[in-house]
């Protein structure tokens, strides 16, 4: 069986609709990869929908590369060193193919969106309801319907925070596409505040790597350095709330941090219950 074979067969394909995630997108695999394309032996002259898709088929899933902005392949291997095992020997030709077959019903496909905190945030559904409403997980149902009702994918998106960050200032956003996929796909919207507990223009300002680092085409955005740069507790989301100052009142998070995790993520989902967050202006707990 072909690659494509193998992802139409899936479990995540089983339903009568397609997920919205699972679908190739030609023009944005084109802008996003046009050199590795062309390195590899298609020359931009015979770029089409059919030809892009047989590359990514043939060679582009193998090189770790997206067939979409919706999935990013080399985060989910990242994050996942048992997908990524699996794919070095040979079991997966990529893990977009692991979240095809299993991975879609409970990991998350990408840096700015998570299956767990979409049912914890939005209690109303669950993996059952959706189920019965034709969604193979959270993530196709909030592509498809979660975002237009306004339903946050995650702590650092919120939808309605980043419309009212694009209209004021005179910001292109178009009401007929979803704010997530604008967000992600457009390096301009990228820089405008998505959530209350990121300021993406002090970020840029305040570290000049992280400038250079957009610079060089090394990030998408901002928030997509600071969610999944190497060292989390190296950079603070805003200048109200310093890594360092809650690791070191909280000794707790030392631990959960170096498991991964980031500080001011459990600050925000269960912190701030308990009023742990902290100002590194003023020391004081909020």
């Amino acid at each position: 069986m072909s690659l494509r074979d193998y992802i139409l067969s899936s479990p995540a394909f089983s339903r009568k609709r397609a997920p919205v995630w699972g679908k190739f997108d030609p023009a944005w695999y084109a802008a996003q990869y046009k050199e590795q394309i062309t390195e590899s032996g298609l020359p931009e002259t015979d770029f089409n929908d059919q030809s892009l898709e047989e590359h990514w088929l043939n060679h582009g899933a193998k090189m770790a590369l997206s067939p979409n902005a919706l999935f990013d392949e080399k985060w989910y291997l990242k994050e996942n060193p048992d997908v990524r095992e699996g794919v070095q020997l040979g079991i997966f030709d990529c893990g977009f193919l692991h979240y095809c077959e299993s991975g879609f019903l409970s990991r998350s496909p990408h840096w700015l969106f998570s299956e767990k905190e979409y049912f914890l945030h939005n209690p109303d559904i669950s993996p059952h309801i959706l189920k019965e409403q034709g969604f193979c997980n959270g993530y196709d149902h909030y592509l498809a319907v979660g975002d237009r009702e306004e339903r946050t994918p995650h702590l650092f998106f919120n939808p309605s925070v980043f419309r009212a960050a694009s209209l004021p200032k005179g910001h292109k956003f178009d009401f007929d596409r979803s704010a997530f996929s604008q967000f992600i796909e457009n390096e301009t919207a990228g820089m405008r505040r998505s959530s209350w507990y990121f300021d993406a223009s002090w970020y840029v300002k305040h570290y000049a790597e992280v400038a250079t680092a957009l610079d060089n085409k090394l990030f998408n955005n901002p928030l997509h350095h600071y969610l999944t740069n190497g060292d989390p507790t190296a950079f603070n989301p805003n200048p109200w709330f310093s890594e360092d100052d809650y690791a070191r009142r909280y000794s707790d998070v030392a631990g959960i941090v170096k498991g991964g995790d980031l500080e001011i993520l459990l600050s925000t989902s269960s912190g701030l219950v308990h009023a742990r967050c902290v100002s590194q202006k003023t020391g004081s707990t909020l």
